[in-house]
């Protein structure tokens, strides 16, 4: 059973409903930004046994820093998720930065300082690499 298959847990279901909010009529790769999000969680679910509710959460609102959206609004929108879920949505921010079109000279020493970091938080990889797939 999926994460995201009701009853789900109250994290993830608020994970939605913000992300819901917050980009609302955004569209990533052709498809809503929480349709994005969802896809991502479910590539993961299949490369694991289980996705915590957490990591889901972090997922589910991991392109709403980019949501266009006044920061204050956004910072206080996150403020109430747990530390391992804001990890996930950092990690995955962080990445989309490195990969950024355009940064010219400093790629490879942001590229390098992201990679040292991401070493320290291990449950990032895979939201990454799922949302590469996806």
């Amino acid at each position: 059973m999926s994460v995201l298959s009701p009853p789900r847990h109250l994290l993830v279901t608020e994970a939605i409903d913000t992300t819901r909010h917050l980009c609302h009529g955004q569209i990533i790769d052709g498809s809503t930004v929480l349709r994005h999000a969802v896809g991502v969680v479910l590539t993961l679910e299949q490369y694991m046994d289980s996705v915590s509710p957490e990591t889901a959460a972090g997922i589910i609102l991991h392109d709403v820093p980019d949501a266009g959206r006044e920061e204050t609004e956004i910072d206080h929108a996150l403020s109430h998720f747990p530390e391992a879920t804001l990890q996930i949505v950092r990690g995955i921010q962080q990445e989309h930065g490195c990969m950024a079109p355009g940064r010219g000279d400093g790629y490879n020493d942001a590229l390098r300082d992201y990679v040292a970091g991401v070493k320290q938080l291990p449950g990032v990889l895979l939201p990454i690499a799922a949302d590469k797939i996806v």
